[in-house]
């Protein structure tokens, strides 16, 4: 009797059993639709102007978001994240920018020529030879925006380009976060940005006259010997207002950012956080380096006018000028080897700022005083 029970007790069980199982079935195939949903509608669809900050900042989103592992589909895919608008100030990613095809602070310390300075910043050809590099100055490419002016800082990691995007509203697939934890737990992907004022250190070594206004002037001297047109017709970029980006793929570089207190942060550029990241400390933390994207902002307008941001560098006879007017440093008497009359004795001369490579030959002292 057990015996002929089973099959039906059996048959019972699988019928009370199988709307749960459907209901199961149904509710898979519905979060598949979703997870699907989800990926095809995300990143959302959008299109940027190529004239446009948008369109500038696109590149370097959709990097990341190819290192986070997040899909990538093709189409005009908006990778910017959401909450882009608090690190852009009074702008927006419409405002009309110009892309400088060479590296961070190497920008500001640029030689151009009269005609350049007319031109759009992404239509020229720049050539490492016309940056000036001064051993003089401490972490001379440091990304370092002026004070005075409003300046945000941006850095954003894989998750909290996700959070970003769950704030304002918008569902990234769930296999997503996943990945983004994956990824930012090995530190191998995020985005450090910086827009303000940002002003050439060339001013201030200018208006210092010490020893790093003696070397830019001999390096200018030797740098118009060899490129004579540039005599009477050299300028460099004073100023601008602008945005410096970077991708980070560096887990040192990251672990480093994580350290100085800057993890996914959108927000002012306060004193707290410049004191943070080491800023204006010789030029070390994560605002140093060449390796910054340069976006320029174009929307000129009142003073803001592209001519004000260039200035005219020392002619020949400015540089001239200048050097007649260094004093020379005598070394200390009591420094100086005995001297004996009629025997060959040195004389030493201090002149601070000359570049090494000037000063391995043999100098001549003319309008020497009487009785030195």
């Amino acid at each position: 009797m057990q015996r002929t029970l089973w099959p039906f007790l059996l048959l019972v069980l699988f019928i009370s059993s199988w709307p749960m199982v459907m209901e199961a079935q149904k509710v898979s195939r519905y979060q598949r639709k979703i997870e699907e949903h989800r990926r095809e509608e995300w990143p959302p669809e959008r299109a940027y102007s190529r004239i446009s900050l948008g369109y500038a900042l696109q590149q370097t989103f959709r990097r990341h978001c190819e290192y986070c592992g997040f899909d990538t589909p093709d189409g005009k895919r908006d990778y910017i994240p959401q909450d882009i608008s608090k690190f852009l100030g009074r702008r927006d990613l419409r405002t009309k920018v110009e892309t400088a095809d060479i590296r961070g602070g190497g920008l500001l310390y640029y030689l151009f020529t009269g005609e350049e300075t007319a031109q759009p910043f992404d239509y020229l050809a720049y050539s490492p030879s016309r940056v000036i590099r001064l051993n003089s100055v401490e972490g001379q490419f440091v990304v370092n925006p002026d004070e005075n002016f409003d300046s945000f800082i941006l850095h954003k990691t894989c998750s909290s380009y996700l959070k970003a995007a769950l704030d304002a509203g918008i569902q990234p697939p769930y296999a997503s976060f996943r990945t983004a934890l994956d990824t930012d737990s090995r530190r191998e992907s995020s985005v450090l940005a910086i827009s303000g004022s940002f002003v050439s250190p060339l001013r201030f070594i200018l208006e210092a006259n010490d020893y790093r206004t003696t070397e830019f002037m001999m390096k200018l001297w030797r740098f118009y010997q060899e490129n004579p047109e540039f005599v009477n017709n050299a300028y460099y970029l004073r100023e601008f207002e602008g945005v410096m980006i970077k991708h980070i793929t560096s887990a040192e570089e990251n672990y480093h950012i994580e350290m100085e207190g800057g993890l996914n942060i959108n927000a002012p550029l306060s004193a707290r956080l410049k004191a943070s990241f080491g800023l204006g400390k010789e030029g070390r933390g994560s605002f140093s380096g060449n390796d910054w994207e340069t976006i320029i902002f174009s929307d000129f307008e009142g003073n803001y006018q592209k001519d004000r941001l260039f200035a005219p560098l020392p002619t020949p006879e400015e540089i001239s000028r200048y050097l007649q007017g260094i004093n020379l440093v005598f070394q200390r008497a009591q420094d100086l080897p005995l001297m004996i009359e009629g025997v060959e004795h040195k004389h030493f001369l201090i002149v601070e700022g000359i570049p090494e490579n000037m000063a391995d030959n043999f100098w001549t002292i003319e309008q020497v005083q009487p009785g030195v």
